[in-house]
C-alpha cells in the first residue's frame, strides 16, 4: 500500500470553508505474474529465468507416475520407476533404495532440458530433435553416465551425422575422445584435416583432451600429409595414380596428343596468359579434352586421398 495525499473541503461554524489535506493508503496495482498450476507442489517450472520450459506433457502431469526426478535447474519430471530400472541400472540402484509412495523427489546433476530428452528416448513419445553437436554431447555424456546401453547406439550415431560432420567435426574428435568412443573418434579424425589444429587464440575444443591425444592427432595429420604426397610423387608409375604431364598439367589419359608448344615451369609465372592463347587457338579440341581430364584427376585424386586417411585413422587408438 501507498500512501496517496487528498484534499477535502469543510465549513466552521462560522460558516467560512476549511481545506483539510489528508492521506491515506492507496492499493498499489498488482503485478501479473506467469504461474504454473501445480496443487501438489511437483510442477515442471521453477522460479527462475531459464528460457527453456518442458515440452512433453507426459513427464508432467502423468498421475500413474511413481518416481520424480528433478534436474539440477529445478525441473521435475513424473516418471516410472519401472522404465528406469530397466533404461539404468544406475538408476535402478538409487531408486531402490527408497520404499513406499512417490519417494521424495530424486535430484540429478543434468539440466532439465538434457533430461527431458533423456526421458523421450527411454519413453515411446515424440524422439528429441538435435540442432547442434553440443546438444547431442550432453546427452549422450548422461547416457554414458547411467549406463543406458539401450539409447548410446543411437546417440552416437546422431554425433556424426554428416551435418556436423562438415562444420564441428574437431568437437566431434574430442567430445568422442573424453566419451572413450574410438569409433567416432575415427570417424570424425580426416574431417579435421580440413583446418588447423594449431592457431592463436588456442582452439577451446582442445581443452578437454590429454597431451597424448593431442600428440597422436598431430601425428596423424603428418602421416596423412606423407601418404598424400606419394600417391603423386612418382608420375607414370604402375604404382598408384597414373598421372602424365604432357601439358604441364596432370592428366590421365595417355592417347592425348601432344602439340608441338609446350610451355615449360620458367614461363607460367610470365607468359602465362599468352601461353593459354596459343593453345586455344591451335589445340581447341586437345585443350578441352585436357580440362576434362583435369577435373576427372582431381575427382580420383580426391577419393583416392579420402580413402588413405580413413585407412591411416583405423590404426590410431586415440582413447587409448
Amino acid at each position: 500500500m501507498a500512501p496517496r495525499n487528498c484534499e477535502v473541503r469543510e465549513h466552521d461554524s462560522a460558516g467560512n470553508e476549511v481545506k483539510l489535506n489528508l492521506s491515506e493508503e492507496e492499493e498499489e496495482p498488482q503485478q501479473v505474474r506467469a504461474k504454473v498450476e501445480d496443487p501438489e507442489g511437483l510442477g515442471s517450472a521453477p522460479a527462475s529465468t531459464t528460457a527453456w520450459r518442458p515440452t512433453e506433457p507426459l513427464f508432467q502431469k502423468d498421475r500413474s507416475a511413481d518416481v520424480i526426478l528433478c534436474s539440477s535447474d529445478e525441473f521435475k519430471f513424473r516418471v516410472h520407476k519401472l522404465v528406469l530400472s530397466i533404461a539404468s541400472p544406475v538408476l535402478r540402484d538409487s531408486l531402490t533404495v527408497q520404499n513406499g509412495g512417490i519417494p521424495d523427489p530424486l535430484k540429478l546433476e543434468e539440466t532439465g532440458e538434457v533430461l527431458e530428452k533423456l526421458l523421450k528416448l527411454c519413453y515411446p513419445v515424440e524422439r528429441p530433435t538435435w540442432s547442434s553437436v553440443s546438444d547431442v554431447s550432453s546427452v549422450l555424456a548422461a547416457a554414458v553416465k547411467y549406463k543406458m546401453k539401450g539409447i548410446i547406439p543411437s546417440l552416437r550415431q546422431e554425433l556424426v551425422l554428416p551435418r556436423f560432420l562438415e562444420t564441428e567435426a574437431l568437437h566431434i574428435f574430442t567430445i568422442a575422445c573424453r566419451l572413450g568412443l574410438n569409433d567416432e573418434a575415427r570417424i570424425a579424425v580426416p574431417y579435421t584435416l580440413r583446418g588447423p589444429v594449431v592457431s592463436k587464440p588456442p582452439i577451446p575444443e582442445l581443452q578437454s583432451i590429454s597431451g597424448l591425444t593431442f600428440h597422436q592427432l598431430l601425428e596423424y595429420r603428418e602421416d596423412c600429409s606423407k601418404a598424400a604426397a606419394r600417391l603423386t610423387r612418382c608420375p607414370g608409375q604402375d604404382r598408384g595414380l597414373s598421372v602424365e604431364t604432357g601439358y604441364g598439367l596432370p592428366v590421365l589419359r595417355k592417347d592425348v596428343p601432344r602439340p608441338t608448344l609446350r610451355p615449360t615451369a620458367q614461363m607460367w609465372p610470365v607468359g602465362g596468359s599468352l601461353i593459354w592463347r596459343a593453345l586455344v587457338l591451335l589445340y581447341p579440341q586437345t585443350l578441352a579434352r585436357v580440362f576434362q581430364d583435369l577435373t576427372a584427376f582431381s575427382e580420383l585424386l580426391a577419393a583416392e586421398v579420402d580413402k588413405r586417411v580413413k585407412k591411416i585413422a583405423d590404426t590410431y587408438d586415440f582413447c587409448a
